[in-house]
């Protein structure tokens, strides 16, 4: 799924981004108080290090062990082990000053034992002495030092002992030099084999600030800062550096860890570039075109009158090119925002003319930086890859965004755009064929280019597409995100509160603490009655429990944070959204968004499943999609459903969208092509609900009573994925290639270094070794 890399429900992450691309980047992450993980890992404490030095906010609880926290960066979790190792080390210091005072040898050496974090933490290596001199005032320093190597830092005085251990123990860790062999607290290593004997390390390391104020705390560990370091594992003289070693303040935040994890490997690849993988190897330019939400939009707005239903929102931006996606900051906490920002987002159909537009007039958007990776959330950490495997960003490296909410019929500006580059690159290039590799949503778009251009242009300028996780025949996923909201993934279809409840707010990662209950229930009404003023809950289908925080104390965002409900100070309001007029209507919940967003993009139409004949590439009249108790839904029924939905005035959109010739005719792309795909991971089938659709209230606000799966990458079913196997005969006749090869469990579009999934490694390696070696993949 894809990878946003701004604040936002954890349902969300896990829906709107399909067809977008994952990485292992670390996220700010949400995670939802779920009934399917022992609750003994929530609550935590760092003890007296939370109390005394820092004025911590947040739960010290390691990401590893919340509840559904699985797929945390590895560079992330390493944050609280780190906290953990400063608490140790300061309780114990606590402890050894008292013992120390009170015993008249210490008194006469003037400084406590050397203290040491507890066995199994992070730093085992590192020891600290407090020293105090008892003549009035009262006054403490501390020296804290690396056993491996004999760093030591020593702090100032000071007339708090806990504040002069954590300076230098702070500072020890900043004083860490960037060699592979010295042992560097916090560091997470990684080693990936990019190519056979060719392999490297990189390192990204968490760390803490000194503030240097004498009125803040020693540390503030709401703000930790991180730095990365990449090597050749076997040319280790060789380092390469991000920010944050030569002055510790300019750090990263610790959600940029694909940043400096990128800065660092291609700092050494810019001093050494001998040390790339593939040496004498001719690497081909390569266009990447990335998935579903991936792209970053801006809009301008000039006098321009919102639609009634946002009438308070703004007309203009005074000239000025604003964030339009990745949703800004602010929005998703202020509802009346959040309805401006859909007035903005949305985008029209127009039938006559058979064109999308804003759904404002006097609105523009764009694209950010089209050409290059920094407007492509996600996307640009396969830079480093690349980069170590011969290819250099901004010379054979390029990235070709689009607006991915508008289908293919109203793309004609990345088309031409599109075109542009691959003949710069091409000319830049020496005459070498260009390489489009498009990931998820992106084959789509790629292939309705290549649909658009002449078989002579194709065969001078693309050497291969490389097609990875198509959704060539759409995902019940794109549908039950349209019609209902509804994800099936961890965390998602998280329901708005129901009115029984009366008023509510939905808490998105919530720093906080407190004992955690289990009761079972079979639905978020009881569980918000049985909740009671003062706790944090949420409410799983699944399993029909209800799961219950107590003495809620959350206030912060933070990373690892929690996403639940908890009750307002009244109850007069209603679970719903907004009406005209509302003074301060409630939070938009998930399923709310998910529905929002989706309809806001026509795009999502264009991936409903599609009709066909045959159930093994298409949804035939026996395929069933959504099922209520006088009706059932199949890929043949969609103007039907949008009838019932309340929303024929979308018929017409359909009818369009659906037969755009690219998906509808089909058309071989007229080039060499492989395709690979995940398979043998259950993806979302079939829907069933307890009521009919009746307008535009959804039964159970919008999740099923139950559902099926099918096979497929967890997120498009493999049906789809198969669908270019018909090409076979057009490619041959054109004297194409056609590769098709699938990698069971390989999560949607990952086929990346990613070390943990052996087929996503698998798939990198077979695609380079297509591009650098011309050798064919084999199933």
């Amino acid at each position: 799924m894809a990878l946003l890399s701004y604040r936002t429900p954890r349902a969300v992450c896990f829906l709107i981004g399909l067809a977008a691309i994952t990485t292992a980047r670390p996220t700010k992450r949400t995670v939802a108080l779920d009934a399917g993980e022992p609750v003994e890992a929530y609550g935590l404490s760092l003890g007296e290090f939370r109390e005394m030095a820092t004025e911590v906010t947040r739960a010290g609880t390691p990401l590893s062990q919340l509840p559904f926290s699985s797929d945390q960066g590895s560079a992330v979790s390493q944050l609280p082990a780190l906290e953990m190792d400063v608490a140790a080390i300061i309780e114990g210091g606590a402890v050894a000053v008292t013992a120390a005072r009170s015993n008249p040898e210490e008194i006469a050496s003037g400084c406590a034992p050397p203290l040491a974090p507890t066995k199994g933490a992070t730093c085992p290596d590192i020891t600290c002495v407090i020293c105090y001199n008892n003549t009035a005032p009262l006054s403490y320093n501390a020296t804290c030092t690396s056993q491996i190597d004999g760093k030591s830092a020593t702090s100032p005085s000071g007339t708090n002992s806990t504040d002069v251990l954590v300076i230098a123990l702070v500072d020890l860790f900043n004083s860490f030099d960037a060699t592979p062999a010295h042992f560097d607290c916090a560091c997470t290593n990684q080693t990936s084999t990019i190519q056979p004997n060719c392999s490297w390390v990189s390192a990204y390391c968490v760390y803490f600030v000194p503030s240097g104020s004498p009125t803040a705390p020693v540390i503030d560990s709401n703000a930790p800062r991180a730095r990365a370091k990449a090597w050749q594992s076997s040319e280790t003289e060789y380092i390469g550096l991000s920010k944050g070693w030569s002055n510790p303040a300019e750090g990263y935040p610790t959600a940029d860890a694909g940043e400096a994890l990128t800065d660092a490997l291609l700092d050494v690849l810019d001093t050494h570039p001998n040390l790339r993988c593939n040496q004498g190897v001719t690497v081909p330019p390569v266009v990447m075109v990335p998935g579903l939400t991936s792209a970053n939009i801006n809009y301008k707005l000039d006098d321009s009158e919102p639609p009634i239903w946002a009438f308070w929102c703004d007309k203009t931006t005074s000239g000025q090119w604003m964030p339009l996606w990745p949703i800004p900051d602010g929005v998703m906490s202020d509802t009346k925002k959040f309805i401006c920002w859909t007035s903005t987002i949305e985008v029209k159909f127009d039938k006559g003319a058979n064109t999308f537009t804003a759904l404002r007039k006097n609105e523009e958007t764009e694209l950010v930086d089209f050409g290059n990776f920094t407007g492509i959330g996600g996307l640009d950490a396969v830079v480093p890859w690349f980069a170590m495997s011969g290819w250099t960003p901004g010379k054979d490296l390029f990235a070709a965004p689009f607006d991915w909410r508008v289908p293919s019929g109203g793309q004609q500006e990345f088309y031409d755009k599109l075109k542009s580059l691959v003949e710069q690159v091409y000319a830049s290039n020496g005459g070498k064929k260009v390489v489009l590799w498009a990931f998820s949503f992106g084959p789509q778009y790629a292939l309705s280019f290549l649909h658009r251009m002449t078989q002579d242009w194709k065969d001078q300028y693309i050497e291969w597409f490389v097609a990875t996780s198509p959704v060539w025949s759409g995902a019940p996923a794109a549908l039950a995100a349209y019609a209902t909201g509804f994800t099936d993934m961890p965390g998602g279809g998280v329901p708005n509160p129901p009115k029984e409840c009366s008023a509510f707010t939905l808490y998105e990662s919530t720093c906080s603490t407190g004992p955690i209950s289990r009761v079972v229930m079979t639905d978020l009404a009881g569980c918000c009655t049985a909740a009671g003023p003062g706790s944090l809950f949420n409410h799983f289908d699944t399993n029909k429990t209800c799961l219950i925080m107590t003495g809620y104390t959350g206030t912060e965002t933070c990373d690892g944070g929690v996403f639940g409900y908890a009750p307002n100070a009244t109850a007069s309001e209603s679970s719903s959204l907004a009406q005209v007029g509302d003074a301060d209507p409630p939070f938009p919940t998930s399923t709310t968004f998910i529905r929002t967003l989706a309809r806001a993009s026509p795009s999502l139409m264009w991936a409903f499943p599609r009709a066909g004949v045959t159930s093994n590439t298409t949804w035939t009249r026996a395929d069933n999609l959504i099922s209520t108790p006088t009706k059932n839904y199949t890929a043949f029924d969609m103007a039907d459903l949008l009838n019932d939905l309340g929303l024929s005035a979308h018929e017409d959109e359909l009818s369009y969208v659906a037969s755009e010739p690219d998906l509808a005719t089909f058309s071989s792309p007229g080039c060499n092509t492989l395709v690979t795909y995940g398979y043998d991971t259950p993806t979302l089938s079939t829907m069933s609900f307890s009521a009919d659709f009746h307008g535009a209230i959804v039964p159970n606000q919008g999740v099923p009573t139950s559902h099926t799966k099918e096979d497929g990458d967890g997120l498009v079913p493999l049906r789809s994925s198969l669908r270019g196997m018909e090409w076979s005969e057009a490619q041959a006749a054109g004297n194409k290639k056609l590769l098709y090869k699938g990698y069971a469990k390989q999560p949607h579009a990952q086929c990346m270094l990613i070390e943990t999934s052996p087929s996503s490694l698998n798939c990198w390696n077979d695609v380079m070794g297509l591009l650098l070696h011309g050798v064919n993949p084999t199933q």
